[in-house]
Parts: C-alpha cells; sequence; structure tokens
C-alpha cells in the first residue's frame, strides 16, 4: 500500500485493516521479501505510520505477527518495538503461531511445536507494554471467536474474480468456490455458501465454557474436529486475566 492508496481506501469508508508485520526487520525480510528480493518491512512500518496521521475515529489497524522460532526468538524486542511505535488507539495486536497448510515452500521454515504455551507465553510478556491485544479484547466479546468465513455476509474475492470463503488452508479447493464476479455482476451459490454458515452444535459443544464466544464456528472446514478446543479455551481465560487485570 502506499499513503494514496490508504486515503482513497478511507474516502470509499474501507475502516477496518490487517497488515502483518513478522517482527523485527531481519526475521520479516527473511520470509516476506519482494520478487526481487528485497524486503518489505521497512515500507509496511512507514504505512502503519502513516495510519498514525489519519484522524478519523471509525479506522482500526490490526497488526498482526505470525510467529516462528526465530521471532519468538527475538519477541520482547518485538513487543518492545511496537509499544514504542504503535501504542495510539487506532492499532491493536495479534499473535498466531505460523502454520503448515501444505503449500510451496511451507517445509523449508520452522514451525512452533507447542502453540498453546507459546501464545500464552507472549501474552504473559506483552503485560509489561500494556499492548492492545486482539486476541484478549476483542475475542472476549460474544460470538467473536467464530471465524470469518462461518459468517453469513464474508465473501473473498481472488485475483480472478472467484468468490470464496476460505483465505488459508482451503483457498484453492473446489467447495471453497462460492461463485464469480465479472463483467455481468456477482454470482454466489447461496445453497453451496451455507455449507459454511449453518450447521448444528455438537453436544459436546453445548457444555463448553466458550460456547457463547466460538458457537462451533471457530473454523467451518475443521467444524468435526475438537483438537484445538483446549487452546481456544486456555487462551480465553489468559485474555480475561490481562484485559481485566493489566489494562485498567
Amino acid at each position: 500500500m502506499t499513503p494514496e492508496m490508504i486515503d482513497n481506501f478511507i474516502s470509499n469508508n474501507i475502516f477496518r485493516y490487517q497488515i502483518t508485520v513478522d517482527g523485527m526487520e531481519k526475521d520479516h525480510d527473511s520470509s516476506r521479501y519482494l520478487a526481487g528480493k528485497q524486503g518489505s518491512w521497512k515500507t509496511i512500518i512507514e504505512n502503519l505510520k502513516y495510519f498514525k496521521t489519519i484522524n478519523n475515529k471509525n479506522v482500526s489497524v490490526l497488526i498482526r505477527s505470525n510467529i516462528t522460532p526465530s521471532i519468538y526468538h527475538n519477541i520482547d524486542e518485538w513487543l518492545e518495538y511496537l509499544h514504542n511505535n504503535f501504542n495510539e488507539p487506532i492499532f491493536r495486536m495479534h499473535f498466531e503461531t505460523a502454520k503448515n497448510f501444505g503449500k510451496m515452500n511451507d517445509f523449508n521454515f520452522n514451525l512452533i511445536e507447542n502453540e498453546t504455551e507459546t501464545v500464552l507465553d507472549i501474552i504473559e510478556r506483552a503485560k509489561k507494554w500494556y499492548l492492545p491485544l486482539e486476541l484478549v479484547g476483542f475475542r472476549t466479546l460474544p460470538f467473536s471467536m467464530v471465524c470469518y468465513a462461518a459468517r453469513q455476509f464474508h465473501y473473498i474475492v481472488d485475483y480472478n474474480g472467484e468468490i470464496k470463503k476460505c483465505t488459508s488452508a482451503s483457498l484453492d479447493e473446489p467447495y471453497n468456490i462460492m461463485g464469480a464476479l465479472d463483467s455481468s455482476g456477482v454470482k454466489i451459490d447461496y445453497k453451496k455458501a451455507a455449507k459454511w454458515t449453518s450447521y448444528e452444535l455438537s453436544e459436546k459443544c453445548k457444555t463448553c465454557d466458550i460456547l457463547g464466544l466460538c458457537y462451533r464456528r471457530k473454523c467451518p472446514v475443521s467444524k468435526e474436529n475438537f483438537h484445538n478446543c483446549n487452546h481456544l479455551i486456555e487462551t480465553y481465560y489468559k485474555g480475561l486475566e490481562y484485559y481485566y487485570l493489566t489494562n485498567k
């Protein structure tokens, strides 16, 4: 993005942004480089700083960091940098461990072995800087853990005009294609889309502590798989602790 693009987006009522910065410059540029191998960190940071000049209370920016072992090793430096440079109300932060979705180059990167332990530790370390973590603010509200793909009116438009639901593991799968956007307009198969948004709760979900947040819609693709439930519950309780005991 450029400042001109940001101004144009806001003038067209596009107010919410998620921008990925994977740690400090060396860590970020080791995996997020341009076609000519130039790093992208400095440009992204400058664009983020431009948001600080915008006087519009509707605008919010989520700074997301995908955590690898290297980034985790330098996490204290990164948390301090976020505090010193992006402490304005317009910003929130989110930390997610990098994952293997089976796409190209995935096996060239080391991944975090224990996601829950790592995320809980980052939350604990963030207390020192009073960072506005998205995980422990927004995600303690009703239905806040519902995946965007499970929301009825959420769609994405891919580069070729295909309309889809999921942006990660299912991006290129046939069951993820809901329709298309072309010169004739928008065409969506709403019956197919309903498989992502409308399904029954399991009996296990009905007794869950965080039913009101997740509602079995954390990930529509894996709705029959409960392996991530403990992670969600533990980070939720850690989030409550952070939110109510740290951010007073």
